[in-house]
């Protein structure tokens, strides 16, 4: 039986994803800070704050700041899963994409061609350390005007393994 990505003769890699809050909330506040210092973002709520996310929960809930970084996107399918983690199967594309803003849940992005899947992997460039790579689940894309197009999605994880 074919296992392996390149053992089918493609051109990509399996990794694993980190799906928990905390990742991906020390994730985005690395990004921010490497970006801009003296933002805070913040997981500690007032107990009245929570009730009231609970009774009114909007995909906005999460502060946003705004973010213009160039990053790298690539393609991304699921795998299997292995020891209770799924793998991601990335396919390297040549596409950059420019941040318009990034908040706890989601990320948006401006670029010159929309991109062909809704599961992508953005890899940020950091100055204190390794670049970090986020898994994204595009929600929606719109074309502003020829060659401009803005979309959005929800971070489901940050990838690991590299």
């Amino acid at each position: 039986m074919v296992d392996t990505p390149t053992e089918l003769g493609l051109d990509c890699e399996l990794r694993s994803v980190d799906q928990s809050g905390e990742t991906i909330a020390n994730a985005v506040r690395r990004i921010v800070h490497d970006h801009v210092s003296g933002w805070s973002i913040t997981l500690n709520q007032s107990p009245q704050e929570r009730r009231r996310k609970k009774r009114m929960w909007n995909r906005r809930s999460h502060q946003r700041h705004k973010l213009r970084r160039t990053v790298w996107v690539s393609e991304a399918t699921w795998g299997r899963t292995v020891a209770g983690r799924r793998e991601l199967l990335i396919t390297p594309t040549e596409m950059e994409c420019l941040t318009r803003d990034i908040s706890l849940q989601g990320v948006g992005l401006l670029s010159d061609r929309a991109p062909r899947k809704r599961l992508v992997v953005l890899e940020f460039d950091t100055w204190t350390g390794p670049p970090l790579e986020l898994l994204v689940r595009l929600h929606w894309r719109k074309r502003k005007q020829p060659y401009e197009y803005q979309c959005g999605g929800t971070i489901l994880g940050v990838i690991s393994g590299r």
